[in-house]
């Protein structure tokens, strides 16, 4: 098993709750200040494929793992991705919204190779 594959679940656990985020109002607008008002569904769809995401990360810490490491490595990549988002929403939610454009492709072809 290489290093790389290991960044996969993190990476996915970042766009997860990046997702979740943008599905708060308050977040939202920290993220995207110019945006429009949205609709419910799309709030539904942002929640939706944040834990979507979250659970893919589990799902492929387990399988790069097994079950005790790997649920032990996925809480270190929440806490991680948690800590990260919080501080770049903060300090640069610009660059919060970007790496997720990064996250999400890298994080599949990484888990799924």
């Amino acid at each position: 098993m290489h290093t790389i594959t290991l960044l996969a679940p993190l990476a996915l656990t970042y766009a997860g709750f990046v997702a979740l985020a943008l599905s708060m109002d308050r977040h939202r607008r920290q993220l995207l200040p110019d945006s429009k008002a949205w609709t419910t569904p799309m709030f539904w769809t942002l929640r939706v494929s944040g834990w979507a995401l979250l659970i893919a990360a589990m799902a492929g810490c387990i399988a790069l793992q097994g079950t005790g490491i790997g649920l032990t490595l996925w809480t270190a990549y929440l806490t991680v991705a948690a800590t990260s988002l919080a501080m770049l929403i903060t300090y640069a939610p610009r660059l919060a919204l970007g790496l997720t454009g990064i996250c999400v492709p890298m994080g599949l072809v990484l888990l799924v190779a």
